[in-house]
This record gives C-alpha cells, structure tokens and sequence, in this order.
C-alpha cells in the first residue's frame, strides 16, 4: 500500500494500527501463544494471521460497508473481541466508535450475499493494499492463477450483455427470410428472437462490479471458502448508511458477537 496516497486520516488509522499492541489474555504469555494454542496454528502462521487483521480492521472501518474476514482471520478476531481491550482501545480509542462482528445465520439467502460479500473483500483488499491477499491465510484468493476476487463470468451472464444485440440479429435474419419470400424461415426466426429476448432478461443480471475502496464495499458475510463451514462466521458492519462512511451510521453499533 502506498501510505502516501492515503488521506491524513486514515494514514494515522493505519499507522496505529499496525502498532496496535494486543495484550495477551489471562493466563497466556502473548496473544500470539493463545492463539496458538486456541486454533492449533504454528506460531508463524498464528503471526501472519494476526497481521492480516490488522489489515482486515483497517478495511472495515474506512470501506464504508460490510466485509467478511477470512476464517483464519476471524479466529484472530474472537479471540480479540473477548478482550476489553477490543473495546476500550481498538474501538474506543483508536477508532473513535464501535466496530461489531455480526454472526452469520444460516440461512441460504445469506449464504449467497456471503459469497459477495467475501470476494468482495478480497478485491477491496487488493485494490487497497496493492498485493493480492495471501491465500493460505484467505482461502479462495487464487483460483487456478487467477485473482478469486474477479470472478469468471458464467456463459449465461456473458450472453446478458447482448440481449438486445441477439434477437435483433435474428429479427434481421426473419426481414431477410421474408423479403426472399420464405415465410416459414421468417416466422421461426421471429418467433425466436423474442424466446431469446425473453431467456436473457429472465437470466440474473450480473452483479456490479465490486467496489473499490473509494467507492465502499458491497455484499454481506458470512460464507468462507474452503473451510467447509457456513454462517457462523461475522462480518464487519460499517457505515454505509445516512452518508457517513468508516465506522459510522447503521450498521455500526448493533449485534453482538
């Protein structure tokens, strides 16, 4: 990331937390130990992770919107959030306001918004830090040496983009048939043309392209590639709402963990 290109304000965000210190919880040497010991993870590992979110805290509270965190990450978060320090200097001091992870439901509808939402994140995050996230600490972020956070079109959203262009190809088709005295040719390529024209307005429109960090984020969370696991994970609410951007307005403030 280029930490001159950023505004004053955010640069200072930035710079504290990366100096963040996090305390470890009782009974532990360091935070690194315990979560360590909580998830398994090798000490490097547990270091790289934590230092992801530092960078996943950094998004969420400038984006403007929601992100979904990486399971790797959002296991350095529960561990933070049972913390008074999550409150009393992350949120209280640092970003000036509450920052909340929001639990997944469970439900469908939201396991397809957590999709979006989490390769919305991915992009967010390369747009932002210049570097595609790593992906052994977020699952998905390469995908046969391409950037998971811009997904391949399916051949039925490819087609959407030329609805109009299709079944007026086919309608010139049914002119010409017609002026060549093919009534039949004719009729089967108009009737074609508006079951075309049909079939690709009936097809999902594709999903606008994913926000960069000027423009906020979009989605919801929840769903983690990878991991087999689906809406128990949170994202990260802010802003987005009345106007105000980073961790402001609805969507900061409410929920639990």
């Amino acid at each position: 990331m280029d930490e001159a290109s950023l505004p004053l304000s955010n640069r200072a965000l930035w710079a504290a937390l990366r100096e963040m210190h996090l305390p470890a919880p009782r009974g532990a040497s360091s935070f690194e130990t315990a979560l360590s010991k909580a998830t398994g993870w090798r000490p490097a590992f547990a270091g790289r992770a934590i230092a992801e979110y530092r960078r996943f805290l950094f998004l969420a509270a400038t984006c403007g919107g929601e992100l979904t965190p990486s399971h790797a990450v959002d296991q350095v978060w529960h561990l933070h959030l049972d913390l008074p320090h999550y409150e009393e200097t992350l949120c209280g001091r640092i970003l000036g306001r509450p920052l909340h992870h929001r639990p997944g439901t469970g439900d469908p509808a939201d396991e397809r918004r957590f999709r979006r939402q989490y390769l919305a994140t991915l992009r967010l995050y390369q747009d932002v830090f210049a570097d595609p996230p790593p992906p052994d600490v977020w699952p998905g972020a390469r995908e046969g040496g391409r950037s998971a956070a811009r997904p391949r079109p399916s051949p039925w959203r490819r087609l959407y983009h030329f609805r109009i262009l299709l079944p007026a190809a086919l309608w010139a088709g049914a002119a010409a048939a017609a002026a060549a005295g093919s009534d039949e040719t004719a009729f089967a390529l108009l009737f074609a043309g508006f079951v075309t024209l049909a079939f690709l307005f009936a097809v999902q429109r594709p999903s606008p392209d994913l926000a960069r960090a000027a423009g906020g984020c979009d989605g919801v969370s929840g769903w983690i590639p990878g991991d087999g696991s689906h809406g128990h994970h949170g994202h990260a609410a802010c802003g987005g709402h009345g106007g105000h951007s980073g961790c402001g307005g609805h969507g900061c403030g409410g929920g639990g963990h």
